[in-house]
């Protein structure tokens, strides 16, 4: 599975923790996220791969989706506590591969990090 790359951030200080979601890939794709949508995201597998998958509508942990016209940012911020409590060792500026998938009916983007095996 091959998907678009892009950098998980997570900053000590605050302990914020965040995905910029590339907003082409939103609107190429129909999903049709808006500035403080609610996101659900959940833990799930996909092509044997363990990551997180984000969609409008479903199950899991509930966070927002931000999109900022002025700069054009788009961002997810991603709980670490979810992370941690699936064993996800997602750490700082580490390279998360983003995919827009369909899981259980719902269109959303899967996350996931390659592991070297």
């Amino acid at each position: 599975m091959n998907g678009y790359k892009i950098n998980y951030l997570h900053y000590k200080s605050t302990g914020k923790s965040e995905i910029t979601t590339p907003r082409m890939l939103l609107e190429a794709n129909n999903l049709n996220w808006k500035h403080k949508d609610k996101i659900f995201l959940a833990v799930k597998e996909f092509e044997n791969q363990k990551g997180l998958f984000l969609s409008k509508k479903g199950e899991g942990h509930i966070t927002s989706y931000l999109h900022y016209k002025k700069t054009k940012k788009s961002v997810v911020t991603i709980p670490r506590v979810v992370l941690e409590t699936n064993n996800l060792n997602w750490e700082h500026k580490d390279e998360i591969f983003l995919t827009v998938s369909e899981i259980n009916d719902q269109k959303g983007i899967f996350l996931y990090k390659k592991e070297n095996k």
